[in-house]
């Protein structure tokens, strides 16, 4: 204490007697006692003033405890000495401050909001999503197209000269609401199925005695909606009229019209479909003397399937075991990418784990129809591969011209699984020889084998320019030669690999072209399309016939052909195998119809229509031919007359299918719809409504 006084005197001597001993003191202290550091402090203006804890401008007002400065900042708590007088006051001061002050409270912020202490701008609206070009420019096509089809969608009722067939193209079928144009396009494709042409037009109600002149069932009769479709297909072969009506006749089979934009056209043809292939099958297999409690021999329409290690079902007819029209999950997986591989996996064919699901067909039909779904909320098949894409609607599925279905028959289903194990064997090895390529050819994401190539050249190329030493650039290219080498000798293992991946692909594709299982052969008949949006012109078909493939949109019937240039096109059923419509929008080819292979002659053979139908139909094309314009009347008479009235020419009598431009012939001159020689004829006294006729002369389905 003597040492410190003594010093603050000496302080106070260098800086003058009057110099405050407060002054020196702090000074002092500063510095640890350092006389030297403490009088060069104090020449330089240092008072010993500690500068303050917090800024002056801090803002105090924050949540919890908050400390506050001395009052007196003057002063000085001597901590040197040898009592703690000095650090008792302090602590005593401390602990009475912190008791006035108040508690500490934990929750939100009353701080006023300040820019500095944003982490982000709360006070500015989130930008918005990036859109691209070409999605602005999807997006207006798209509105453009649905205001346009909105719009658009008018029934639209062709002069009478303008409906005149040609060229032996199909019929088609149209409604004046847009809700059930899908109904007619289900029984335009109908048509297109020789078996079911065959077997509808040797069908006649039971109570019919002659056959010439039959009378048509009541509309009560159970029998009436087969009528009906029997009435439509005799006009649909023979009528002299490129369009007719099918009102009544979807009115008699009770479709379901279209409640709402979000109905699939797809879920309502299936329903259709299934309601009117029951009333047919049924019609038909009492007019072969079966009941509908026997168990069916040869169907038309309906197959009958089951759990493959279980008896077959001999029972009646069982919706559970009978089905016309088969629903098809499109996952978006390679392995249901296309028919035959989703028919597989919803038989549970493709998992050898459960063998007990899987599911055979015992009894094949004539016809099979399938839904195609996309998007499908339920999915059908085993857990692991019923795994949906969320690209599912918008993957191009595949369907083929042909397949065989013996595959998936109870008798063959040894074989078939045995054939199954192996391609699974043979896949797996591609997947293994895919791996090992893989390694082979990459390296942390980068192409090995690029790089490589890049490394060889530069060591040929470029590093071995003028300039080098002789020694430099022997040792160069030593090692372009043997990067060469060992570049050489990847690329000779890679495509050997590639060899046996295409090897394996190749067995495992042609598996199943086995004798064995080549004996039902189904071929495709009619595809029926939407393109995603509203409207009767949205959603269309394509049919065979003749030979040729027939789109019909509306009222609107061209052959499918591909053009070649301005003059010279092919007849191309790539188109109807590829159609890609409307699968940006989840939509596209939504309902296929095959039929067992025949030969050529079934598909032009004439069918035995009734003689009464028939001859009224040829008396109504008469009636049409006499109100066309005197030009085209003398020509239509001229080729109405080549065929007698009792029958229609074979189709290949008609038009070959290579000549498009061919005059209209011998069928097209036998035809018009039924029933409509009163309807025309009575025409004047016809009353419109809402711009259509009351009896509408292209109506065919209405009773005679």
């Amino acid at each position: 204490m003597q040492d410190e006084n003594d010093s603050v005197a000496f302080l106070q001597s260098m800086m003058g007697g009057e110099f405050d001993e407060g002054i020196a003191r702090r000074v002092l202290l500063k510095h640890k006692g350092d006389r030297q550091a403490a009088a060069t402090a104090l020449l330089e203006g240092d008072t010993g003033d500690e500068p303050p804890l917090w800024p002056p401008n801090f803002n105090t007002s924050m949540s919890g405890g908050v400390v506050s400065r001395p009052t007196n900042d003057n002063a000085v708590i001597d901590l040197t000495g040898d009592d703690d007088s000095e650090l008792t006051r302090a602590l005593e001061m401390s602990m009475k401050q912190s008791q006035e002050e108040e508690p500490i409270k934990f929750g939100p912020s009353t701080r006023a909001p300040h820019p500095m202490w944003q982490v982000v701008p709360s006070n500015v609206a989130a930008a918005a999503p990036v859109v691209t070009q070409d999605e602005q420019s999807l997006s207006r096509a798209i509105e453009a197209s649905y205001q346009a089809s909105v719009a658009d969608d008018k029934f639209e009722d062709l002069p009478l000269e303008q409906r005149i067939r040609e060229n032996n193209r199909p019929v088609a079928l149209r409604t004046a609401e847009s809700s059930l144009c899908y109904a007619a396009l289900v029984f335009h494709a109908m048509f297109s199925v020789p078996q079911i042409r065959e077997r509808i037009s040797k069908w006649r109600p039971s109570f019919w005695r002659d056959d010439r002149n039959g009378i048509a069932p009541d509309y009560h009769d159970p029998d009436y909606p087969t009528w009906a479709v029997l009435e439509t297909f005799v006009n649909m072969d023979l009528a002299y009229l490129s369009y007719l009506s099918a009102d009544l006749m979807i009115q008699h089979v009770n479709a379901r019209p279209a409640a709402s934009l979000m109905d699939s056209p797809g879920d309502l043809s299936n329903e259709l479909y299934t309601n009117i292939t029951c009333t047919v099958e049924r019609c038909i297999a009492e007019q072969s003397g079966n009941t509908p409690d026997q168990p069916p021999r040869s169907v038309l329409l309906h197959f009958r399937y089951g759990p493959t290690r279980q008896a077959p079902y001999t029972g009646p007819f069982d919706f559970s075991y009978d089905k016309s029209c088969v629903r098809v999950d499109i996952r978006g997986t390679d392995e249901t990418s296309d028919l035959v591989g989703c028919l597989a996996s919803q038989l549970w064919l493709d998992d050898p784990a459960v063998t007990s699901q899987h599911e055979s067909i015992f009894i094949p039909s004539d016809v099979v129809a399938f839904q195609l779904l996309r998007n499908s909320s339920t999915l059908s098949g085993p857990p692991n591969i019923g795994q949906s894409n969320s690209n599912a609607g918008q993957v191009q599925f595949r369907y083929p011209k042909s397949f065989y279905i013996d595959q998936f028959m109870k008798e063959n289903a040894e074989l078939a699984d045995r054939k199954r194990g192996e391609r699974r064997e043979m896949t797996n090895q591609a997947e293994l020889l895919l791996c090992k390529r893989l390694s082979l050819t990459t390296f942390n994401g980068r192409d090995s084998l690029s790089d490589l190539r890049s490394s060889v050249y530069y060591y040929e190329n470029i590093a071995s320019k003028d300039g080098v030493t002789p020694e430099r650039k022997s040792q160069l290219m030593d090692t372009a030669l043997r990067l060469r080498k060992a570049l050489t000798k990847i690329e000779n293992e890679v495509e050997a690999l590639n060899s046996q991946i295409s090897r394996l692909r190749s067995q495992a594709a042609t598996l199943f072209d086995d004798p064995l299982l080549q004996n039902h052969r189904y071929d495709l008949r009619a595809v029926l399309v939407h393109d995603g949006l509203y409207g009767r012109n949205r959603i269309y078909s394509y049919v065979q016939h003749g030979g040729c493939w027939w789109k019909t949109v509306d009222y609107t019937v061209t052959e499918v052909r591909k053009w070649l240039s301005r003059i010279h096109s092919n007849v191309s059923e790539e188109l109807v195998l590829n159609d890609a419509t409307g699968l940006h929008l989840g939509a596209g080819p939504y309902m296929l119809f095959y039929s067992r292979a025949v030969d050529a002659d079934m598909e032009h053979k004439k069918c035995p229509w009734p003689p009464s139908i028939k001859d009224r139909v040829k008396a109504d094309n008469l009636d049409v031919i006499a109100r066309l314009p005197p030009d085209l009347r003398a020509r239509a008479n001229e080729e109405y007359t080549l065929s007698p009235p009792s029958s229609p020419p074979p189709f290949e009598e008609v038009c070959p299918p290579e000549d498009f431009a061919a005059d209209s012939e011998e069928e097209n001159s036998n035809s018009m719809d039924i029933g409509s020689q009163d309807l025309l004829r009575n025409e004047d006294k016809q009353e419109v409504t809402g711009g259509l006729s009351n009896a509408d002369p292209m109506d065919t389905s209405h009773g005679v």
